[in-house]
């Protein structure tokens, strides 16, 4: 069949990869004292491309570059190209709510969804397989969580509309 007549349950997982433009002054603000604002932002950059690269050997289905700057900057559009990646704005007036519309959205075109945050260089290619493996076995939500309490990787199969309500970012 044509790749446009693939389905939900043809399309394999699809990786989220939240990311920021990489504008000095903007992002690892608290490390702007140590490294300055451009090497910040120079780091950043750096840790969007490995997040992608990441994604991207995984091989297990789309990504999707969700950046909160929109989707005409030039960073993201370059990542877009070079990986791949369908790139989207993130919507929602907070994390929790940036998270459900990302799960709704991909959610409605794939099967399974894992996201991830652009931030943590420790997570592998072989944490993102075994996340979706996870999911393909049965469990409806897989999370690797972080040293800081929150959390490298959230994996899901479905928005439950019951719980649609329940803040993904909350610490309840």
């Amino acid at each position: 069949s044509s790749p446009c007549a693939m389905n939900a349950a043809d399309a394999g997982t699809a990786v989220i990869v939240f990311a920021r433009a990489p504008s000095p002054g903007a992002v690892k603000t608290r490390l702007i004292p140590l490294l300055g604002a451009a090497e910040a932002a120079a780091l950043h950059t750096r840790l969007v491309e490995r997040t992608l690269e990441t994604a991207r050997a995984a091989s297990l289905g789309q990504i999707e570059l969700h950046g909160t700057t929109g989707i005409e900057d030039p960073f993201l559009l370059s990542c877009a190209r070079r990986f791949a990646a369908g790139l989207s704005a993130q919507t929602g007036s907070d994390l929790g709510a940036r998270m459900n519309a990302a799960f709704e959205s991909v959610l409605s075109r794939h099967p399974r969804a894992l996201l991830v945050g652009s931030d943590c260089p420790a997570l592998t290619a072989r944490h993102l397989r075994e996340a979706d493996q996870a999911l393909r076995d049965g469990a409806d939500a897989v999370f690797v969580p972080c040293e800081d309490g929150g959390y490298a990787l959230i994996g899901l199969r479905r928005i439950d509309a019951d719980r649609k309500s329940t803040r993904l970012n909350s610490s309840h």
